[in-house]
């Protein structure tokens, strides 16, 4: 008890976790070209790839494909490591469920893997067959 009465002076003092994912999602703001897709091991046409683009507005995303328009909402944690990224989508066949995934960013490209609704968040980038998950990587557009 002494010591949470110690610390409670200093917590006004330390960022908020939800500080650090709002500046962690700035970071991730813009738009991103996809350069590469697996999902449990089926790997995604490059010709489908070119037109396929992720645009990241504060809590909000849209993914534009070939065959349309998604839009939904993402939810990070990059307290965590690997950095978590929870994605739900606002329609198509994953209407209103959450992916569980992880992500990285490396200068100009975003990698992120996620599972397929209701399983356990991923612990390692990969979309190989058997994994239940999809692997993406994007790059930032200038």
């Amino acid at each position: 008890m002494r010591i949470a009465v110690l610390l409670l002076p200093l917590a006004g003092l330390l960022p908020a976790a939800d500080d650090t994912g709002k500046a962690e999602l700035g970071k991730l703001k813009g738009t991103w070209q996809r350069v590469s897709a697996e999902v449990n091991g089926k790997k995604a046409n490059p010709m489908e790839l070119e037109k396929t683009f992720l645009i990241i507005e504060g809590d909000r995303y849209t993914l534009q494909t070939p065959d349309g328009v998604r839009k939904g909402t993402l939810k990070i944690d990059p307290s965590k490591s690997p950095k978590q990224i929870d994605i739900v989508s606002a329609g198509g066949p994953n209407k209103g469920k959450t992916l569980h995934g992880i992500y990285e960013l490396k200068g100009a490209t975003l990698r992120y893997c996620v599972a397929e609704p209701g399983k356990d968040r991923p612990t390692e980038f990969t979309g190989k067959a058997g994994s239940g998950c999809g692997l993406f990587v994007s790059k930032r557009m200038e």
